[in-house]
């Protein structure tokens, strides 16, 4: 699915409505339109790569999707958008196919594959830390939706962690370090947004989330990143466990 001009307009719109409303809300989203994109994507308004091949079929749903977003301001003319897509499908048209043959393909010839997630577990729409969570499904499930693969074919599950824990934006974060101690983090760690480039809030590992994603994607193994930014450092505090204001654990 291709995210439009005027995709970043609206992820734009509706932070800063999120903003002027209710203050605590807002996600503090990248604007890049990714939200907006999938959101198009789940009502059919969306358009896909491989409509880029029909120009009359990009200039029809270019129509309707306009039409969603007239309230929208700043909107790019359509023939403008229209134009431009008509140049990109020509430049792209020889290099679009589907994904899965190809991947398939691969397996029946014994081929290795790997797939990488991005972001995280706790960024997942449906198992993450909602409505702070991004659009898609960073999981190890999540993978396979986008691949095309079936489950049965999957090896190993690799988990990914560092050594200690990171949060971009807004969204509840149980061992959060605040003052010098999270900016050491911060700093030694090199942790700041590779798509906006804001600062990444610091804090300990925390073991129940971990376990928590592990759970939900089925690691078979995990990779421990970034132990060396905790050299020096006489203890390093973990979180094990919950206390609930009940008393529970």
């Amino acid at each position: 699915h291709l995210i439009l001009p005027l995709h970043e307009i609206q992820d734009g719109w509706e932070d800063d409505l999120r903003a002027r409303k209710h203050p605590e809300a807002s996600l503090g989203t990248t604007r890049r339109g990714i939200g907006p994109a999938y959101a198009d994507r789940a009502s059919r308004f969306g358009l896909r790569l491989g409509d880029l091949s029909r120009p009359d079929l990009v200039s029809e749903r270019l129509e309707l999707l306009y039409e969603t977003k007239r309230h929208l301001p700043n909107l790019p003319p359509i023939d403008e958008l229209n134009g431009r897509l008509r140049e990109v499908g020509q430049y792209l048209a020889p290099h679009i196919r589907p994904v899965e043959p190809l991947l398939w393909t691969a397996i029946e010839r014994g081929e290795g594959i790997v797939l990488e997630g991005a972001q995280s577990a706790l960024l997942d729409l449906d198992f993450g830390t909602y409505p702070y969570v991004t659009s898609s499904h960073p999981t190890s499930a999540g993978a396979l939706i986008g691949s095309g693969l079936p489950p049965q074919v999957i090896d190993d599950v690799i988990g990914v962690a560092k050594a200690y824990a990171t949060r971009v934006g807004s969204g509840p974060f149980p061992t959060e370090v605040p003052g010098e101690a999270g900016e050491r983090l911060q700093r030694l760690g090199g942790e700041f947004g590779a798509t906006t480039g804001r600062p990444r809030r610091c804090g300990w590992l925390d073991f129940v989330l971990l376990r928590y994603a592990a759970r939900i994607n089925g690691f078979t193994s995990l990779a421990l990143t970034k132990v060396d930014v905790l050299a020096g450092l006489a203890e390093v505090p973990v979180c094990v466990e919950y206390r609930l204001p009940d008393g529970s654990r």
